[in-house]
């Protein structure tokens, strides 16, 4: 028998500060703006699931960059419907958002 399993080796359990993300507006409809407070200093990538969790698209990847706001216009041909943004960063646990499409 062949027992075959994902995993992933978490080296640090330091979380990203969900109160340093801000996305407006939720619910949207063709984009919406991503503000990432102070996560300026770190590189991150912002990925887009589906309700269930599976990946659909990265839609950001950003190396050490001094821009804190980004327009996310790769939604707009999204059916409506309901979405999770996952923020992962350098050595942090994800940072999962629910994103809401009219």
């Amino acid at each position: 028998m062949t027992i075959v399993a994902n995993f992933r080796l978490i080296t640090s359990t330091e979380e990203l500060d969900a109160q340093d993300i801000f996305i407006y507006p939720n619910p949207f409809t063709n984009n919406f703006i991503l503000e990432m407070g102070l996560y300026n200093q770190d590189s991150y990538r912002v990925n887009l699931l589906d309700a269930n969790g599976k990946l659909l698209s990265n839609l950001l990847t950003v190396e050490h960059s001094t821009t804190t706001s980004y327009q996310i216009d790769a939604v707009a041909s999204l059916e409506s419907g309901t979405y999770l943004l996952e923020i992962m960063s350098d050595n942090k646990l994800p940072t999962i958002i629910k994103l809401i499409k009219l």
